[in-house]
């Protein structure tokens, strides 16, 4: 198999889809995540809900990860303090440069309508970064509409800092409801309604 395929040089954002066979999905997997399979539990998948793909006919995507992302949700003044309080502890900008992804299922699902045919099973390529919090399913929930009292946000932003690690990922299980954030060269996408059950068999 030709591995030059299955790599991305295209800039931020970037998105191609990958018309492979079951047995060509599985080989890229091992080649190009191994660190990520090696060092997950064998029964944990990281889910990402998107509409980005829904049109698309391929099994597999390969993404180039935005540098910039911006909120949807969240305010932006609480979404840059985040990202500065990040920076300082992991040394990246975790808000606005990694991919949010989450090892619950209904999790990933709440972001497009609960329609499970939205739903993508990530898998970051190579060397990866990641950060998240043991005790936090999804960190919006944990935060006000605004930063209308800066010293209240900034001290329940630090508290929320306290928890984040970036080690860990091993120990999580398929019952671990977490909100994870990766920061990789680019990673692959891989439609869950039809591949879940085939990638657990296979992995």
């Amino acid at each position: 198999m030709k591995f030059k395929q299955y790599i991305l040089n295209e800039g931020s954002g970037a998105v191609r889809g990958l018309d492979v066979t079951e047995e060509e999905m599985i080989e890229v997997l091992r080649k190009r995540c191994k660190p990520f399979l090696q060092e997950r539990d064998k029964n944990l998948f990281l889910f990402r809900g998107t509409r980005k793909f829904r049109n698309s006919e391929n099994p597999m995507q390969i993404v180039k990860p935005r540098t910039n992302r911006k909120p949807k949700d969240t305010d932006p003044e609480i979404h840059e303090m985040l990202d500065e309080k990040f920076k300082e502890k992991f040394g990246w900008y975790a808000r606005s440069e990694g991919v949010f992804c989450h090892t619950e299922l209904m999790e990933a699902r709440k972001y497009v309508g609960f329609n499970a045919d939205n739903v993508y099973l990530f898998f970051p390529v190579g060397r990866y970064k990641y950060v998240y919090n043991p005790y936090i399913e999804d960190i919006y929930n944990e935060l006000p509409e605004s930063a209308f009292d800066y010293s209240y946000v900034d001290d329940l932003v630090n508290s929320l800092m306290r928890n984040y690690k970036e080690t860990g990922l091993s120990e999580l299980t398929q019952g671990d409801s977490v909100e994870m954030m990766f920061k990789c060269n680019y990673y692959y996408m891989i439609h869950y309604p039809t591949y879940y059950n085939y990638l657990m068999r296979s992995l």
